[in-house]
């Protein structure tokens, strides 16, 4: 027996039609906020956005394993500058050296973007690399002194402390034919020169000491990331349901403590670099020669004086963040329209995504990208090409405070192993696959086999 409601379907199209009148109201009122961005938008090149969601749609089922090899296709199809649309936030992608130096160089695109890095803000708090530009201002003016030249050299001492330790735990691995993962012995040495140079704690993960901090590091990270790289979970109220939150918010106060140094970037880029060297035993020897030639046979500490003399070893390091960046991708937001070279102007409210990843390989700029080769970076070849085209370290006011300080702590570091050591490995270039995590990180991890060099050339 069917009951009929008296103008039911009256009301029901009534609603209906409010519905329609609504979101097309919201519709418009949408499109006539964003028309300058829109305008100025429609100039760059870039895939074909849908209402509302934009290009979101293309990023369906993907990680952030996924993240770079996304990045680098559209940038190798679309060029730079190119647009992304993500829901209603415009993206554009900048790679060409001559757009990133104004990026990077302007007041008007100094700030970070807020939500990208309120992700950041929740795991590792409100330093250098998360804060608010006011925020950034007075803390980068506070501690600009720490990280002068004179200051950092008293570190010295610690940095060769640590690698010391590092040959120490390692020598029993010597002469086995056994590849040995490399990243846990230089992650904890960097962990343990930060604390101890930067807040006179003595941490002593390396020894097995106070281990949890850097337990706390590698059980934060991945959560981290699963934030960063799921947009859904960008709303407080649904994440804080997960049981990644609870966990985040037991750790995060430890984690924020340790999370503002450069452990991590550190003690990566030292373990690509003897990755490298392992890879092209030929460049190996010409670094151990130069170290020959600074100390001989002598076991000595490092000097100031002898990281100056260090001028092949500074190549390979370069060369190395040439083809694995710490941190591959940032971010810059514009606050008032920005203009670019070819007539593109960065409208107000969007994001530019700067992108060393790519630029590090462009053809344009580097002969055969994809090969390691430390002659990239002589000096005459430096002189040579535009300096936004290198920018491990990003550039500008908001570059890395501590790029001084990681290259002296990875010179001194790789020094004292070098000399002791000869690596090898079965890995080869072509094998290496990176993925993008809080850093750039090896899929194939740092395995590599240790021999003792005799005190002597050798």
């Amino acid at each position: 027996m069917e009951i009929l409601i008296p103008g039911l379907s009256d009301v029901t199209g009534a609603l209906l039609t409010i519905l329609c009148i609504c979101l097309t109201l919201t519709w418009g009122i949408h499109k006539w906020n964003r028309r300058h961005k829109e305008r100025l938008a429609s100039k760059f090149p870039g895939p074909t956005a849908l209402p509302f969601v934009g290009n979101v749609l293309s990023l369906l089922n993907k990680t952030h394993y996924d993240l770079l090899w996304i990045v680098t296709g559209y940038c190798e199809e679309y060029g730079s500058p190119s647009k992304f649309w993500l829901g209603s936030k415009l993206l554009v992608f900048i790679t060409k050296p001559e757009d990133i130096q104004i990026i990077l160089n302007s007041s008007k695109t100094l700030a970070k973007d807020a939500v990208f890095y309120k992700v950041g803000q929740a795991g590792i708090g409100t330093g250098l690399i998360t804060a608010p530009l006011e925020k950034w201002k007075k803390t980068r003016k506070m501690l600009t002194p720490s990280f002068a030249p004179r200051e950092i050299t008293r570190f010295m001492p610690v940095m060769s402390k640590r690698a010391t330790i590092i040959v120490q735990k390692m020598q029993h691995h010597c002469g086995s034919g056994v590849e040995v993962e490399f990243y846990p012995y230089f992650f904890t040495a960097s962990l343990d020169t930060i604390c101890e140079a930067s807040f006179g704690v003595k941490v002593d993960s390396q020894l097995g000491r106070s281990r949890d901090w850097a337990e706390v590091l590698f059980r934060v990270l991945p959560l981290f990331v699963e934030r960063f790289f799921t947009p859904l979970l960008y709303m407080d109220y649904i994440y804080e349901k997960t049981s990644s939150a609870k966990v985040m918010k037991k750790d995060c106060d430890d984690f924020r403590d340790f999370s503002k140094n450069g452990s991590e970037t550190a003690a990566q880029t030292n373990c690509f670099v003897l990755l490298m060297l392992a890879i092209h035993p030929e460049y190996q020897e010409k670094v151990f020669e130069e170290q020959y030639n600074i100390f001989g046979n002598a076991d000595k500490p490092v000097t100031l004086d002898d990281l100056d003399k260090m001028k092949y070893l500074e190549q390979v390091i370069k060369e190395t963040l040439r083809l694995f960046p710490a941190v591959p991708i940032f971010a810059r937001y514009a606050e008032e329209d920005t203009k670019l070279t070819q007539n593109y102007v960065l409208p107000a409210g969007a994001t530019a995504i700067i992108y060393p990843f790519f630029t590090h390989y462009d053809t344009e700029l580097w002969p055969e990208p994809k090969k390691f080769n430390p002659d990239n970076f002589t000096a005459e070849k430096m002189a040579n090409r535009h300096k936004y085209a290198y920018i491990p370290f990003s550039g500008g006011a908001r570059n890395c405070i501590g790029k001084k300080f990681s290259m002296l702590a990875m010179k001194t570091t790789l020094s004292i192993f070098i000399r002791q050591f000869r690596v090898s490995t079965t890995t080869k270039l072509e094998d290496i696959k990176v993925y993008m995590d809080v850093v750039l990180r090896c899929k194939c991890g740092w395995n590599m086999t240790l021999e003792q060099r005799i005190n002597q050339k050798s």
